[in-house]
């Protein structure tokens, strides 16, 4: 599940980068981005990583979670740098990295994990309850 979750979270950040070029080259003219493949693209990517997150984001525990959020944060301004070359404000964005990366170390190093094991009646269970239903429901997975 930590691999899915990571992906999608990276996904997301590659898709908002693919749409973000395609709104870059229209940029100043009359055109609309939307017809471009590129941002078509990017919105696939990020659509189709926010039904893998969200689906994902039920077997995990918050501490997973967040490790992967700021994954693909920091994932994100790596290839902003890299594809959109956008300038490294260093004391704007250390500052933010630091303190995303820090206190997700904090989080990890206070956590007490219990791995919960469950048998896969279990897992169905929990899948077809009214708590997922609603939280599928109200995240746009269903």
């Amino acid at each position: 599940m930590i691999i899915a979750n990571t992906v999608s979270a990276v996904m997301v950040q590659v898709g908002f980068i693919l749409m973000r070029i395609a709104l870059n080259n229209v940029e100043g003219q009359k055109k609309n981005c939307y017809r471009y493949l590129k941002w078509v693209l990017g919105f696939t990517l990020v659509s189709i990583a926010c039904l893998i997150y969200a689906t994902t984001q039920t077997f995990m525990s918050i501490i997973l979670s967040s490790v992967t959020s700021v994954t693909s944060l920091v994932a994100g301004v790596i290839l902003s740098i890299v594809w959109l070359k956008e300038q490294f404000v260093w004391q704007y964005d250390v500052a933010a990295l630091t303190l995303m990366i820090g206190g997700v170390v904090s989080m990890v190093l206070q956590a007490g994990y219990i791995p919960d094991k469950f048998t896969f009646e279990e897992l169905l269970e929990m899948v077809r309850s009214e708590k997922s239903i609603i939280f599928y429901t109200c995240t746009g997975v269903v």
